[in-house]
């Protein structure tokens, strides 16, 4: 009984979910109709910086809007982290902030791309655990150590030799072969 009301309250959930990304939709499209006017307005104000500044907040707006709608439709981590990406850019470039304002926003961009680099798993996306290890430098770790596996009798000897050959330049597959012919 209690699962048929979490998944009729789910299906609920995703039918008004897709409802309000319809209404984000359309807010997009006269958001973007309406840079048409703002971009006349700063052709004809040539050389006035505010106009600009305002064209460039409505296109910001606009642009954060289209990443959160890919956010409600895709349902990943990495649409969430390009949101999070646009929102602190815009910030940066649109906004009068302080000097401790904008090296907050750039420390912030800064861990928002060592995340997407080295830390972001597509198995959180995928639900599935395996394979899809990671975009980035976990898939490299993995990589590297899974080459140079060793039968489990020489288990220790197999993991410094993997350490060395890491440590080395990318001949390491060279230099197994030729300590595995020396024994």
């Amino acid at each position: 009984m209690q699962h048929k009301i979490q998944n009729k309250l789910l299906g609920f959930v995703r039918v008004l979910e897709i409802f309000i990304a319809i209404l984000i939709a359309i807010a997009i499209i006269i958001s973007a109709l309406a840079l048409i006017p703002d971009l006349w307005q700063f052709i004809g104000n040539y050389g006035d910086s505010q106009a600009f500044r305002v064209f460039l907040g409505y296109a910001f707006n606009t642009l954060i809007g289209i990443e959160f709608l890919k956010m409600l439709i895709k349902h990943s981590t990495a649409s969430v982290i390009e949101v999070l990406l646009f929102a602190i850019a815009r910030e940066l470039i649109v906004e009068h902030t302080t000097p401790f304002e904008n090296l907050m926003s750039i420390i912030s961009i800064a861990i928002l791309f060592a995340i997407r680099r080295f830390l972001f798993v597509s198995t959180f996306d995928d639900g599935e655990g395996g394979e899809g290890m990671s975009q980035g430098g976990l898939m490299w770790f993995k990589h590297r150590f899974k080459k140079h596996e060793a039968p489990a009798d020489d288990s220790i000897l197999a993991v410094s030799e993997s350490a060395e050959n890491i440590l080395s330049d990318d001949k390491g597959e060279n230099n197994h072969e030729n300590k595995s012919s020396n024994r």
